[in-house]
């Protein structure tokens, strides 16, 4: 029998059962292969070499990144990233208040490069995360290569993100929450 790549199969090991992926290239009857497995147990069956079709400081936190998108503690990334984010609009908002009594043209310059700034900020964040878990998921870049996830991310961002999410979480099986660190319900298993 041969197989295909990307196919799954599951299969029994010292009585537990796991999820495998056929390797790019496929394999063909009685070849030996290697491949990463994943206990069905206790993880959503994620696809691996390729992407699978939220906000990114829970992508972030899911995936146990610091707030600057390198691994590390994950304690207060969800916070962090939040935080600045809200700090970027009130700022925003008093500086655009500010327009109206004082000058208007050096308010507005700032509040420009606060927009850069904060754009550059969102888009490295975004970046380094794709990229992370691109290479934990032995995920090729196959378009624009050495730059992939930068295009991915500046082109189309909101797009870029959803796949970011719904590559570290199972949604066809379990239901996303919106108002906490990771956007997983209670008592699911995150991704190891």
């Amino acid at each position: 029998m041969t197989l295909a790549a990307g196919y799954q199969l599951d299969i029994e090991l010292d009585g537990v059962n796991y999820k495998c992926q056929v390797p790019t290239g496929g394999v063909e009857a009685g070849q030996k292969f290697n491949v990463k497995a994943f206990d069905l147990e206790s993880t959503a069956a994620l696809p691996m070499d390729r992407w699978r079709d939220v906000l990114l400081a829970q992508v972030m936190t899911r995936l146990k990144l610091n707030w600057n998108g390198e691994a590390g503690n994950k304690g207060n990334t969800f916070k962090v990233i939040v935080g600045v984010w809200i700090a970027f609009i009130l700022v925003r908002w008093v500086l655009g208040l500010g327009i109206n009594y004082g000058n208007a043209q050096i308010l507005q310059t700032v509040i420009f490069y606060l927009d850069i700034a904060f754009f550059i900020f969102i888009i490295v964040l975004a970046v380094r995360t794709r990229s992370y878990l691109r290479a934990r998921s032995n995920i090729p870049e196959r378009n624009c290569a050495g730059c992939e996830d930068c295009c991915c991310v500046f082109w189309c961002s909101c797009c870029t993100l959803t796949q970011m999410a719904r590559h570290t979480y199972d949604f066809d099986k379990y239901q996303a929450v919106c108002c906490n660190s990771t956007g997983i319900a209670s008592g699911v298993a995150e991704i190891v």
